[in-house]
C-alpha cells in the first residue's frame, strides 16, 4: 500500500478530475484482465493459435499528465498483480459507476487509487501522473525479474539477477526455489553498485 504523503499529492488534484482517473484505472485494469484471460482461453483452445486476441489500450483521459514515454504491456507484471488488481477494482467500483461520490478526505481510498495506478504502470509500463499533481520524478529504471526452480542440486549455485553497475533505479527480485540440495546457494539478486556515488 503506498504511503499516506502520495495520499496527500492525489488530494490536491481535486475531487471530479480524481473521479474521472479512478473510471479509466478501473476500465483499463478490467481490460487488462479481460484480454489475459481471452488470450490464455485462445491458446488452451489452439496449440496453434493464429489470432492472438488483441489488448485494449485506453487513452488516458485528460486528467492526466501525457505520459513522457511511450508504454508497453508487461504480461508478466500482469500475471503476478492480477489479484491484487481485482481486489482495489471491487474496492473502487462503487465510485467508478457513480453510486458512491468519491470523497478526497478519504486517504485510504486514496491509497487504493494509487496502489491501482501503481500497478497499471508497472503492467503498462509507463507512468500515469494526473495533471497538476506534485509527484515525485521516477528515479531511473525498474528492473524486474522472475525465477522459479524446481531443484537446486548438492553445492549448486543459483543466482536470479546480477548487476554490475546501474546510476538510479529500482530492482524488483523474485525468486522460488522448490527444494534447496545440501551445501546449495540461491541469491536472489547480487548487486555491485546501484544508486549514485
Amino acid at each position: 500500500m503506498p504511503d499516506p504523503v502520495t495520499a496527500i499529492t492525489l488530494a490536491s488534484v481535486g475531487m471530479a478530475a480524481i473521479t474521472e482517473g479512478i473510471k479509466f484505472l478501473y476500465n483499463q485494469a478490467g481490460e487488462l484482465i479481460k484480454w489475459r484471460h481471452e488470450k490464455k482461453q485462445a491458446a488452451d483452445k489452439r496449440a496453434n493459435a493464429t489470432q492472438v486476441p488483441q489488448v485494449m489500450l485506453l487513452p488516458p483521459p485528460p486528467v492526466f499528465a501525457p505520459p513522457s514515454q511511450a508504454g508497453a504491456i508487461d504480461e508478466a507484471a500482469l500475471v503476478r498483480l492480477e489479484a491484487p488488481i481485482r481486489d482495489l477494482r471491487k474496492d473502487l467500483s462503487e465510485i467508478s459507476d457513480g453510486t458512491v461520490a468519491f470523497d478526497p478526505k478519504d486517504v485510504a481510498t486514496l491509497q487504493q487509487v494509487d496502489a491501482l495506478r501503481q500497478a497499471l504502470e508497472m503492467v503498462l509500463g509507463q507512468r500515469l501522473t494526473f495533471s497538476g499533481e506534485q509527484r515525485p520524478d521516477a528515479t531511473g529504471p525498474v528492473v524486474r525479474t522472475e525465477m522459479e526452480i524446481a531443484k537446486v542440486a548438492a553445492r549448486a549455485k543459483a543466482t536470479n539477477l546480477r548487476i554490475q553497475s546501474m546510476t538510479a533505479g529500482r530492482v524488483e527480485a523474485k525468486t522460488k526455489v522448490g527444494e534447496l540440495g545440501p551445501g546449495a546457494e540461491v541469491t536472489s539478486a547480487d548487486i555491485g553498485h546501484l544508486g549514485p556515488r
